[in-house]
């Protein structure tokens, strides 16, 4: 690969990742007035994400509807129950669609990413 299409295949993914986020903004500003809206925002980020192979934050996922791609917001998209049998886990329920999400209630549950011990090395590049 040469230093152009290099620095092209740079810009194109620096583009995407903007437009990844502009969307994703778009849709939480427009998930309570229009839902449907919203969802398809939400898919075409997906899509966009997928076809250009950039991963979406995890952050992000969370916050989305895995059935029908609407904003997951507590009380009016998503209702929110507490499980006791399983010592205090939360499921959302998409109003939706139905599809529900359960999430451990762990205060010392982070994200592998975010964990240094899993951080082996860091390699930084010059240019």
């Amino acid at each position: 690969m040469t230093k152009t299409e290099k620095k092209k295949q740079e810009f194109n993914m620096e583009i995407n990742q903007n437009r990844i986020n502009y969307l994703y903004q778009l849709s939480t500003a427009l998930a309570e007035q229009c839902p449907g809206l919203s969802s398809t925002y939400n898919s075409i980020m997906k899509g966009l994400s997928q076809k250009s192979l950039l991963k979406i934050d995890p952050e992000i996922k969370r916050n989305i509807c895995k059935g029908c791609d609407t904003m997951l917001i507590p009380g009016k998209t998503v209702t929110c129950r507490t499980i006791k049998k399983s010592k205090g886990a939360i499921k959302w329920s998409c109003n939706f669609c139905g599809k529900s999400k359960t999430f451990r209630k762990n205060n010392n549950n982070c994200m592998w990413s975010e964990n240094s011990d899993f951080l082996l090395q860091t390699i930084i590049y010059d240019e």
